[in-house]
């Protein structure tokens, strides 16, 4: 049914925001960032807010979501999400569903895409930066890490090098005894090698 008590202002206000809804630039802009939440960002913002974080997941979950970011060069329709790289195709011909839309300068808006997900890069790496001692520690004692690699912890070579930076960086402590450290690893990577095999 329709209102014959709206305005002719109310009537030119929807016609402005009909005609914002369907600029081409925001249309790919929407998309381009449905695919970030899908692909990237909503499975890192669930694993920060979970108050059991483990260092180990959240490491191996930002290593699988660099390269796709990586891959996304926006240089051609291909090289972008599955839901953006969708709607470029269907739009191309300046309909979105059943309306039409003015394209604009998609090259542009492509450049402003990949501009936003450079930034976004480094802004993960500024958060979430490679701490080489927290990667140590994470060899030496996380049970989850641990337990992933129990075939490797009977190896001689399993461990040294993560111990190697304790070493150096604990090396002034008044009260850290490097040799103290190194056994009692030794004696708990022995009881690890010897506990059955745990499937995850």
């Amino acid at each position: 049914m329709q209102d014959f008590n709206i305005s002719v202002g109310e009537r030119e206000h929807s016609k402005q925001l009909l005609n914002l809804i369907l600029d081409d630039e925001f249309l790919l802009l929407i998309h381009m960032n449905y695919d970030l939440h899908e692909s990237v960002l909503g499975s890192i913002t669930k694993m920060t807010q979970n108050k059991h974080l483990s260092s180990i997941n959240l490491t191996k979950i930002l290593k699988g979501k660099r390269p796709i970011l990586y891959g996304w060069t926006f240089e051609s329709a291909s090289d972008t999400g599955p839901v953006l790289y969708d709607n470029i195709e269907s739009t191309k011909n300046g309909s979105f569903s059943a309306l039409k839309i003015t394209l604009g300068d998609r090259k542009n808006i492509l450049y402003n895409c990949r501009e936003h997900i450079n930034r976004l890069r480094q802004e993960l790496a500024r958060r979430f930066p490679r701490s080489v001692l927290q990667e140590s520690f994470l060899v030496l004692f996380d049970p989850d890490y641990l337990l992933q690699h129990k075939e490797h912890i009977s190896s001689n070579e399993y461990g040294r090098s993560a111990l190697n930076v304790l070493r150096k960086k604990y090396k002034n402590f008044t009260d850290f005894d490097f040799n103290s450290v190194r056994h009692k690893w030794g004696s708990f990577k022995a009881l690890l090698s010897a506990c059955p095999s745990v499937s995850l």
